[in-house]
């Protein structure tokens, strides 16, 4: 098992960062990819809400709440508390409330070898202080997690020394007649966060390993120096590391715990360091154009619109169902072209063994390759806020009471509270598994199952309960079907339009081969908007989309256009393409008779996918802005985390006011003019 600490003391880790590391590894652990993993670290202030969270739970003065994929109800984290997620596959049968109990005996044991008697309570999730002189009973850990294809996510937070008048603004994990307490404030002494880890990672290690089949356990390490490490990729293989690395922590001569057996690593004690940076959490809705979704922002398999995979999240009293998480997507090779306007990416190349994709096949000579090249870290200004408005409030009740799935939510999509305020939502349709591979997208591919007919009801039925004024459907590639299911996302508007009279949609679509036929029965539902993504520039195109031809997409393009419709493009860059190359594809699309288009920063969501090449610079995109509403595009949205369905709604009300025709009277809030804030302008005003 790799143990890590990503970040404790001065240098803490911003929760959105956090969470993106955490499912970048979760996907290489499920794919088989990584090891086990422990991560150790301290989270810049926030507060995070599960999904059993009650709005009377929430702040009362407005702060910023992160809502995430865990059971249980409200907490905080920042300073002063040691946040630990282990990423570990627990042996079957599976059995969850087993592993929370292991979690709770293993931070029962700090506590104890730390001077302080602690316990569960009954019917309560989490490590208390039982009631004496001082108070009744008092939280001192709080614990949610979430299990996905067998591994989990999420995990404990150990009170150290925070500042509790925090959690004064909450109702914690939803309890209102107990309080808060902390080791400092019950014992009486300073402790460090470095000396608490020390001892809660050997407990960790200790309590897992019966339902851990990788995990063994390793030895306490209670009063050791702080270790020292290099800036290794905790996703790179340790086999060939050397047996006494700085990074490894020797066993005391004394040790009353047994060693771990040779070779078993003890990794990357990297205090005070930033996270090497994991897929951001892009969202969905970029769509690949047959390949799903190019952002590699997915945390899960499950398509939104499909029901029946689920995912076990326990929290702070209930174990409960929701959709199943997955692993991410897309990557490629080359040299890293940095330039003056981008920033390379340098992150070390190392050593991969022999690995599994998703459903136990081997990699491809492609994605070995590809994993070569440790996740890269991402720069400060691939991140964004928390900005919850009323429509985003009554939306999300809204979805977690009626059970309903988006790909917005499932996808951990960044521009979800202002989409999600204009009452837009994306979802995917056709399974799974795609019938094409791109190299940047996280939906694997293989043999899909048979496509659910009723999917499209489905579908329009999510969209009229969310009471959404404007949906956008995506896609896998079909072609195992006769139609390469150009049915199914034709009906899939059919049924919206039928159903949600008056609610704008827009379909991205894969190519369908370029035949008349197919392209005739998409075309036949009238979407308020015809989408698909070329994504690249026409020299690396073959190696980034090779089941896809340039002049393919472009002729798609141009059949939607001259039937009509509003039509949409997007482009991601940083796979290795030149900031020439994009602005003679961005000419070559729009001469091609393309309204919209989004450009955007491609972030890797696992090892087995294209590296990032560079970091797009802010100012690029504002250039590359500029030049497209030169170029005659009727919308432009571009910045690192816009994605080809981010504020979809206002860029179609922006095309059609441009193209002199009527906007529907219930969509003209979206001819409104309000700001972006992914826009790369935005984003400059705020670094």
């Amino acid at each position: 098992m790799d143990l890590r600490r990503v970040s404790l003391g001065e240098s803490r880790i911003d929760y959105q960062d956090g969470w993106d590391l955490q499912r970048s590894v979760h996907a290489e652990v499920v794919a088989g990819t990584a090891r086990d993993t422990l991560l150790v670290l301290e989270h810049e202030p926030v507060y995070t809400a599960g999904k059993r969270t009650a709005r009377s739970d929430r702040p009362i003065d407005g702060s910023a709440v992160i809502d995430v994929d865990r059971g249980g109800r409200i907490t905080w984290h920042g300073p002063g508390q040691i946040v630990v997620y282990p990423i570990v596959r627990l042996g079957e049968p599976v059995d969850v409330v087993a592993y929370v109990r292991a979690l709770e005996d293993a931070v029962i044991d700090t506590c104890a070898r730390l001077g302080l008697a602690t316990t569960r309570v009954p019917g309560r999730t989490g490590v208390w202080v039982p009631g004496d002189e001082n108070g009744p009973d008092r939280k001192i850990c709080a614990i949610g997690v979430r299990v996905a294809k067998s591994v989990s996510m999420h995990g404990i937070a150990l009170n150290v020394d925070p500042d509790l008048t925090a959690y004064d603004r909450i109702v914690p994990c939803g309890i209102s007649d107990a309080g808060v307490t902390s080791l400092v404030k019950e014992l009486g002494r300073e402790l460090t966060l470095t000396e608490v880890a020390d001892v809660l990672e050997a407990a960790l290690s200790r309590h897992l390993a019966p339902l851990t089949p990788s995990v063994r356990p390793i030895m306490d390490v209670t009063g050791l120096p702080d270790a020292k490490v290099d800036r290794t990729s905790i996703l790179a293989d340790t086999s060939a590391r050397p047996a006494t690395p700085s990074a490894v922590v020797a066993p005391p001569a004394d040790a009353s715990i047994a060693a771990p057996a040779a070779g078993t690593p003890y990794i990357g004690l990297d205090l005070g360091l930033t996270a090497a940076g994991a897929p951001s959490g892009g969202g969905c809705g970029c769509g690949s154009g047959g390949g799903g979704c190019g952002c590699g922002g997915h945390a899960d398999d499950t398509p939104a619109g499909h029901v029946g995979a689920s995912a076990i999240r326990l929290g702070d009293d209930a174990a409960e169902k929701a959709p199943a998480s997955t692993e991410a997507a897309p990557a490629a090779q080359g040299a890293n072209p940095a330039t003056s306007d981008g920033e390379a990416s340098s992150a070390p190349r190392s050593a991969v063994g022999e690995k599994l994709a998703p459903n136990g096949r081997k990699l491809l000579r492609l994605e070995k390759r590809n994993a070569e090249t440790p996740i890269e870290s991402k720069p400060k200004w691939i991140k964004t806020r928390a900005t919850m408005g009323p429509e985003y409030n009554e939306l999300k009740d809204l979805v977690h009471s009626k059970g309903l799935h988006t790909v917005c939510e499932e996808a951990g999509c960044p521009n979800i509270f202002e989409c999600w305020e204009d009452r837009e939502a994306t979802f995917l349709i056709g399974g799974s598994q795609c019938t094409r591979r791109c190299d940047f997208c996280q939906i694997d591919t293989g043999k899909p199952d048979a496509f659910d007919r009723a999917e499209p009801l489905k579908v329009a039925s999510s969209v009229r309960r969310m009471g959404l004024k404007y949906a956008t459907i995506t896609g896998v590639a079909r072609d195992d079907l006769d139609d390469g299911g150009a049915w199914l996302y034709a009906e899939t508007v059919r049924q919206i339009k039928k159903m949600n009279p008056g609610t704008g949609v827009e379909l991205l679509i894969p190519d369908f081969d370029a035949k008349p036929d197919q392209l005739a029965e998409v075309f036949s539902s009238r979407p308020e908007v015809l989408a698909h993504n070329v994504e690249t520039v026409p020299r690396i195109f073959r190696r980034i989309r090779p089941g896809f031809r340039y002049d393919r997409s472009l002729s798609v393009i141009k059949s939607a256009s001259e039937d009509g419709f509003v039509t949409k493009s997007n482009f991601m860059l940083g796979m290795g393409e030149t900031f020439e190359e994009v602005v003679e594809a961005l000419g070559m699309v729009r001469e091609a008779g393309c309204d919209l288009i989004t450009i955007n920063q491609y972030m890797r969501p696992s090892l087995r996918h294209h590296p990032v090449e560079r970091w797009v610079k802010p100012q690029e995109f504002v250039d590359l802005s500029t030049i497209a509403e030169e170029l005659g595009y009727l919308g432009v949205m571009a910045g690192p985390l816009v994605r080809s369905s981010y504020r979809a709604g206002r860029l179609w009300g922006q095309a059609m006011l441009r193209r002199g025709e009527q906007v529907p009277e219930n969509l003209m809030h979206l001819t409104e003019e309000r700001s972006s804030r992914q826009e790369a302008s935005s984003l400059l005003s705020r670094l």
